[in-house]
């Protein structure tokens, strides 16, 4: 969202901007019959309005959650604690909590999906590169390099199946370089493979 309201800013038009509230728990649903007959279903409970709440005192550009949520998302999302905030309709003041980005294990999850994807898809399938991308840019973002290897090794693979050797070649040595500089003996036996294979 910050991305294109800054798009927008810079075309000079009013950028766009949006508060996001997050809570986590059990919900009613209650339906309401309208006179066309038709028929909405309407969540209601403690759960919707403390989402709600969030929502009210989020900054614009931020997404705030309770801390039942920031529980259940733990490693998947890097949080900031924020002051307890007193919330309406609630006696007691709430943990609440900043969303900042994506945590370490959203990384690992996307890692552990590759292999799978590579199986049932095939190596060089679209899916197989997305998945790998995002990945690597999860990583760049939260400064995962352990987890970067298996990543760099997985856009290899897509690559070099698709003989774009070129691009493969990068790959690889950005293994040998990632390798080195965390001077592990069995990924710098890995890198020389993916780049000797790439060479060949």
């Amino acid at each position: 969202m910050r991305h294109y309201s800054d798009q927008l800013r810079r075309t000079g038009r009013a950028p766009l901007q949006m508060r996001v509230g997050v809570n986590t728990g059990e919900v009613v649903v209650r339906s309401i019959r309208k006179e066309d007959l038709h028929t909405d279903y309407v969540p209601v409970g403690l759960s919707t309005n403390l989402a709600a709440r969030m929502e009210q005192v989020a900054n614009p550009g931020s997404i705030l959650v309770t801390a039942y949520t920031q529980k259940l998302t733990e490693g998947y999302f890097e949080f900031k604690p924020l002051r307890a905030t007193k919330v309406k309709g609630i006696e007691e003041p709430l943990d609440v909590y900043e969303v900042l980005g994506a945590g370490p294990l959203r990384t690992r999850l996307q890692v552990a999906l590759g292999t799978p994807l590579m199986a049932t898809k095939g190596y060089a399938a679209p899916e197989v590169e997305r998945l790998y991308t995002q990945a690597r840019n999860l990583c760049q973002q939260v400064g995962e390099t352990p987890q970067l290897f298996p990543v760099l090794w997985g856009l290899w693979v897509f690559y070099e199946t698709r003989a774009e050797y070129k691009t493969g070649r990068e790959l690889g040595e950005q293994c040998l370089t990632l390798a080195r500089s965390v001077q592990d003996p069995a990924l710098l036996l890995e890198a020389h493979s993916v780049l000797g294979i790439t060479l060949l």
